[in-house]
């Protein structure tokens, strides 16, 4: 699950702020992350209020796999602006990697009360769900996901995996086929397809499915 990321043109802060923060985000986005983070350092020091750069150096830091890091900066992006769902979204990410799962729940949930559109919360809070062995939550949670966000990969594969434990197979095969349309490289998506294939007796498509996977 990839964090989300505010674009440094989304911000109305003063110019030197904002053009700090837009280099900031070109290392971002060219994995220059010790970079990235060593000008957001500078810039929350002296501008220690400014949300944004707390809320990209917890996303540095769970691309890091620093997950206690990313929590630490995530509660204080939120503390200086609760409204900030993409930051709730993103420190419930930190929490699930940290395997607080009831944290996550909560964080997750806060993002969809502050934007009920908002489909990655709903995957993601899926996924904690799936964890806690509630299947029928989790769907419930990856329907309104691939509601909102119809386009989207990951879901479907998710929507796939609970189906998959629901023994509903056809449903679970029709998902992970929506996956890999979607998203042309997704060997984990054709892994999962040939898992559900093998469960319903079709050898032979299993067999493709999982060379198909192997091969990517």
């Amino acid at each position: 699950m990839a964090p989300a990321v505010i674009k440094a043109s989304d911000i109305i802060k003063g110019p030197d702020i904002t053009a700090t923060y837009k280099t900031a985000m070109e290392h971002y986005n060219r994995n220059e992350f010790e970079k990235s983070a060593a000008i957001l350092d500078a810039l929350v020091k002296n501008a220690p209020r400014f949300t944004h750069g707390w809320h990209l150096k917890g996303v540095i830091e769970l691309k890091r796999g620093a997950y206690a890091k990313a929590e630490e900066y995530l509660i204080k992006a939120l503390a200086l602006d609760p409204k900030m769902e993409v930051a709730a979204n993103n420190l419930g990410t930190a929490y699930l990697q940290q395997s607080k799962l009831s944290k996550a729940g909560d964080y997750y949930r806060k993002a969809i009360g502050l934007k009920p559109t908002y489909g990655e919360a709903h995957n993601h809070l899926g996924n904690v769900l799936l964890l806690e062995n509630r299947l029928e939550d989790a769907l419930g949670c990856y329907r309104r996901a691939a509601l909102l966000s119809p386009k989207n990969a990951e879901i479907q594969n998710n929507l796939g995996s609970v189906y998959s434990k629901m023994e509903r197979y056809e449903e679970a095969e029709k998902s992970y086929r929506n996956a890999v349309q979607l998203r042309g490289f997704y060997p984990q998506a054709h892994n999962n397809l040939g898992g559900t294939l093998l469960q319903m007796g079709r050898f032979v498509d299993a067999r493709n499915s999982f060379i198909t996977a192997i091969a990517m």
